[in-house]
């Protein structure tokens, strides 16, 4: 399958509540700032912020906007083919949950954007690549444990080491982060 459309919306009104849209196609929108509502289906308006990754279905009606006289600003990435409806038939791609939670943008940005890297050339092979990083990306946000805000704000820094560097000690790590082995 391919990857169609990518970009960045600047100043966006995203999509309006009340005016839910079916796509046909499979996307990415990550908030990169401002925050808002996204519904999708028949489920209630839920809250969305920066670093949520939004999941767009072809067949599911969604909307996503910033609140009220405010904007915000997003990547986005539209995607379609089988192997993204065999992820979907795997559970790996789940529409009952369509908003994923990376706080780190500079950490994911940077992936997403490579997916859509100028250097690609529009030829099959090029294609390829893309889609093989975009299932990368995806994959490396599924094996990503979800934190929750309030945590111990070390806490995604040691995460994120320890997933990059499994065969590092953690008393390594611990020293690199400035805190004590037995936090």
């Amino acid at each position: 399958g391919p990857v169609t459309l990518s970009g960045y919306q600047r100043d966006s009104r995203g999509i309006a509540l009340h005016q839910m849209r079916t796509f046909g196609k499979y996307a990415v929108v990550y908030l990169l700032n401002g925050s808002g509502r996204m519904k999708w289906g028949r489920n209630a308006p839920v809250p969305v912020r920066p670093g949520d990754l939004l999941f767009i279905y072809p067949e599911i009606p969604h909307g996503y906007a910033p609140g009220p006289h405010e904007f915000w600003s997003e990547f986005f990435i539209v995607f379609e083919g089988p192997v993204f409806d065999l992820w979907r038939q795997q559970g790996l791609l789940q529409p009952r949950n369509p908003i994923r939670h990376l706080p780190q943008i500079r950490r994911w940005l940077p992936r997403l954007e490579s997916v859509v890297a100028p250097g690609l050339p529009a030829t099959a092979a090029g294609m390829l690549r893309r889609i093989c990083r975009l299932q990368q990306f995806l994959s490396d946000i599924a094996q990503e444990p979800e934190i929750e805000s309030g945590g111990a704000a070390w806490l995604p820094d040691a995460l994120h080491l320890l997933l990059d560097a499994p065969e590092s000690a953690p008393e390594a790590i611990a020293q690199q982060l400035g805190l004590s082995y037995e936090t």
